[in-house]
């Protein structure tokens, strides 16, 4: 498994649980020093309004959080790498 970005450039993984449109995620994107990993919401309009407005950004998964399990996140070792093994 390769690195992240974020790994790669120094930067701290960013996972935003509850995330609307992602708008505290964009904030610590804006400081150059957060990388967002991944992203989850129930509201699939905001989930569609995020995707629609930051085409290349964050995986967001569509799911409540107290259905996420680990098997449904992949992880290094060190937990450096958060991406999700299904589209959501």
């Amino acid at each position: 498994m390769t690195k992240s970005r974020a790994v790669e450039n120094k930067r701290l993984g960013l996972v935003e649980l509850y995330a609307g449109i992602g708008c505290v995620a964009r904030g610590f994107e804006r400081t150059g020093r957060f990388e967002t990993l991944l992203l989850t919401d129930v509201d699939r309009n905001a989930r569609d309004h995020y995707k629609t407005n930051y085409p290349g950004g964050a995986p967001y998964m569509y799911r409540d959080v107290g259905d996420i399990r680990a098997s449904d996140i992949e992880d290094t070792p060190r937990g450096a790498i958060l991406v999700p093994r299904h589209p959501y």
